[in-house]
């Protein structure tokens, strides 16, 4: 099941339910000053229709959540991984409302579909109406032809878009689609292999990521709006940015099965860091991983002893993403 739902996302288009996944929404006159006291990014900045990338910080600056955020006219909406969503969704239920916004978990009231592949584009110009060509990355519209919410998103290489649908819409929306895109190879899948196929090209998740994360030593800097007044842990993370002992690096791992979460990487001997996910790559035919290095040995190119629970391998850092995608060539 697994390896034909990854053959469809990397070869043609697959549809997936991501229905364990975050979905708000902020509104109100007040919603983007109560929304930016949170995120790492200066929403004040973004222009309506549009989205960016951003992270949800406690006070020490460790990582609650890794989110996609979008203006539109009355507030905005907000994206996360399952892994995120339960967490995200208390803790904005609690802020929001007492800084003036109306807080809404779409979750219950809303599918989210995920339409992905290097066909994903003709699938979406056949069921969509051919104007979602000139849909910018990061952007959304209200789609009338089909009756949702359509972003434009991707976190994997390829061509993705994701619809917002009400849940009375969602069965014959995913039908529209499933038809409209049978001859460009759809099909539906599971949403499990989402993960792997992000991993691919070092999209992360806050499942990827050890417990007490910080942004900086996971590479994760570039969500960060620096400068911004209202940082949320933003004294904690200009300290980080002077001290950071470890840094994350992409892995190639020789031997697949061999090494998990959490095994340890040695140079002759001495230990250097750890592995925080290991998935196997179809494409690369063997185990690829995320790992935390003492940054003096955080380099492509490293060689590292990985020692696994049964056995022990090689690794070698990467650079990412770990492999050029058909949507990529294609474009």
């Amino acid at each position: 099941m697994m390896k034909e739902s990854y053959k469809l996302a990397r070869n043609n288009v697959a549809l997936l339910n991501l229905q364990t996944d975050g979905r708000f929404r902020v509104s109100g006159p007040d919603a983007e000053v109560a929304l930016n006291q949170l995120i790492s990014v200066d929403l004040e900045v973004l222009s309506f229709w549009k989205g960016v990338i951003g992270l949800f910080l406690t006070e020490t600056a460790n990582i609650m959540a890794i989110a996609t955020i979008f203006k539109c006219e009355d507030g905005f909406y907000i994206f996360t991984e399952a892994d995120s969503a339960d967490d995200l969704c208390q803790y904005l239920a609690a802020e929001i409302p007492t800084r003036g916004a109306v807080f809404e978990d779409l979750r219950n009231s809303h599918e989210w579909l995920s339409v992905l592949g290097p066909r994903a584009q003709d699938v979406m110009s056949k069921s969509a109406g051919e104007d979602i060509l000139g849909l910018p990355y990061l952007s959304f519209e209200e789609n009338e032809r089909l009756g949702v919410t359509l972003f434009r998103m991707g976190f994997c290489g390829e061509f993705e878009y994701r619809l917002l649908i009400p849940v009375d819409r969602g069965e014959a929306v995913a039908t529209l689609l499933l038809e409209g895109g049978a001859e460009f190879g759809i099909g539906q899948v599971s949403p499990e292999i989402m993960h792997v196929l992000m991993l691919e090209m070092r999209s992360l998740t806050k499942a990827d990521l050890p417990e007490n994360s910080d942004p900086i030593q996971a590479g994760l800097h570039w969500m960060i709006s620096f400068r911004k007044e209202s940082l949320r842990g933003g004294e904690v993370i200009h300290k980080m940015k002077l001290a950071a002992a470890r840094q994350s690096l992409m892995l190639r791992i020789d031997q697949s099965g061999c090494v998990t979460k959490g095994d340890r990487l040695q140079i002759e001997g001495q230990d250097v860091g750890f592995l925080s996910c290991v998935v196997y790559s179809p494409t690369l035919e063997t185990d690829i991983g995320l790992a935390f290095i003492d940054q003096e040995f955080a380099q492509n190119g490293v060689s590292f002893d990985a020692k696994g629970r049964n056995c022990n391998t090689k690794a070698m850092g990467a650079s990412a993403p770990l492999f050029v995608t058909k949507t990529v060539q294609s474009a």
